[in-house]
């Protein structure tokens, strides 16, 4: 039996994507909040290019009980202007100590640690302190590797030059497989890798 890398997604892990196409983040954000969810996390999504109700409509449309999960807070979707980007230039300290709350926070409401998810084109945007991405993105690899925790960080190809996306992408412990997207929008395609047999396994998604 094959799964999405993302689906087994446990604390610990510090995921990165690098899509090229809606489709492919679309595919990946479900598989991490529903590996959240199931696992009992509490799962925190950090929007910038997309709306807040844009990344909740997706989830309802993969059959996610978002109104449950939006009533009993274990679900949030924030803006990063809401948020990390309330105060700025964007401070990394200040960050790390808001996520290391949160996660406190999720353990004293009864959740098992945080799923956390970004989209990280506002430091590519001339945002003040988006130069300190890099320092950002080592400065969580501790976090991760030390609270019941993960993360997903979500880097359009279209918004990076590729040189600084290469460098990010390095920093992260682990890079997931971008799913094969049908040109006719009805069926997708996902690699699943291989199975414990060493085949290679595909998983397909959508109406034919």
């Amino acid at each position: 039996m094959c799964s999405s890398d993302l689906l087994t997604a446990r604390h610990g892990d510090h995921f990165c994507c690098a899509f090229d196409s809606p489709a492919q983040q679309e595919e990946l954000v479900i598989d991490f909040v529903r590996a959240g969810v199931e696992q009992g996390d509490r799962v925190w999504y950090f929007a910038y290019a997309s709306e807040p109700q844009q990344v909740l409509d997706l989830l309802k449309g993969a059959g996610i009980n978002v109104d449950h999960l939006l009533d009993r807070g274990q679900l949030a979707v924030f803006t990063a202007e809401g948020s990390y980007l309330a105060e700025l230039p964007f401070s990394p300290e200040r960050m790390l100590a808001s996520v290391h709350e949160a996660v406190d926070d999720a353990l004293t409401d009864g959740y098992n640690g945080v799923h956390f998810l970004g989209e990280m084109e506002w430091a590519a945007g001339g945002v003040p302190g988006g130069e300190r991405l890099e320092e950002w993105e080592r400065l969580i690899k501790d976090f991760y590797a030390t609270r019941p925790a993960a993360g997903l960080c979500q880097f359009s190809r279209h918004a990076f030059e590729q040189r600084r996306l290469d460098r990010l992408v390095e920093l992260h412990p682990k890079v997931a497989r971008l799913p094969l997207v049908s040109t006719n929008g009805l069926l997708r395609v996902i690699d699943e890798g291989v199975d414990a047999q060493g085949a290679p396994c595909l998983r397909i998604t959508g109406e034919a």
